[in-house]
């Protein structure tokens, strides 16, 4: 459904990402129904942007559209920020959207008209399907690539890759000379020391040191689960003051790694 107003009313289909601003409001990528969902610190759920249709527009409210909405994360100024497709049919997400306080929709950085593996400033920049987003203290945004890449876009929306490569593979090492296997979540700890990466394809966490050298943190495994069986690989990760917390695709089921901090 596409129901606003309180919790228990309200409906969703497939809501994706969620994220917090620091008034304790949520953001939910709606991604069915082509929405960015705000629910307030009293429950109430809204509509922020988007009109329930496939659409590539810039505008306010109801008039920006989206395509496909996922990976999803919120600023200090309140700024919303999404992984979006750039063409109708298309699932890779190219661009990464900007939703102000007051349902301003704007492409922030890449393009809807095609993929590519450019740095660069906002639009100019590309993207082949992004994934997922973490943001710091500073307002930077971390994105991850299908394209087995690690990318960086500054407030300025200024976009470069911080490791991997378009080379599939597994290797540490500092920057792209490091290299991942279709890495999926990311999340940097509360003390900005690291960013944490889950790669779906090979189960293990990777981390990335302020100094761009990565390594790998732990392989994720259980006897019980059949580690060729695509529902088992693991997605999304996020971290807060001692643990890590990481879900395999299509299962009812939170791992938590700890401790994570010395």
């Amino acid at each position: 459904g596409v129901w606003d107003g309180p919790m228990s009313y309200a409906k969703f289909t497939f809501p994706y990402g969620i994220a917090s601003d620091r008034f304790g409001n949520a953001y939910v990528a709606d991604t069915q129904n082509f929405k960015i969902r705000k629910i307030s610190v009293h429950g109430q759920v809204t509509t922020l942007a988007g009109n329930s249709s496939m659409d590539w527009r810039d505008g306010f409210g109801k008039y920006g559209g989206f395509f496909s909405p996922e990976g999803i994360v919120c600023d200090s100024k309140g700024d919303v920020f999404v992984c979006d497709p750039g063409m109708p049919f298309i699932p890779e997400k190219h661009r990464i959207r900007k939703i102000t306080p007051l349902g301003e929709v704007t492409t922030f950085a890449g393009s809807h008209r095609s993929p590519g593996e450019k740095d660069g400033l906002g639009t100019k920049a590309k993207f082949c399907n992004l994934v997922c987003l973490s943001i710091d203290n500073n307002d930077n945004i971390y994105a991850t690539e299908r394209k087995h890449k690690i990318r960086r876009i500054t407030p300025e929306g200024e976009v470069t890759t911080i490791a991997g490569s378009t080379e599939k593979g597994h290797r540490d090492g500092p920057g792209t000379a490091s290299r991942f296997t279709f890495p999926y979540g990311i999340a940097i700890d509360p003390f900005e020391r690291r960013l944490y990466v889950s790669e779906c394809e090979t189960n293990q966490i990777r981390l990335i040191e302020p100094h761009l050298y990565r390594d790998t943190v732990a392989d994720v495994d259980d006897s019980n689960l059949d580690p060729d069986d695509d529902k088992y690989k693991i997605s999304d990760t996020a971290v807060d003051f001692k643990q890590m917390f990481i879900g395999p695709y299509h299962l009812s089921l939170i791992t938590s790694l700890s401790p994570l901090f010395s």
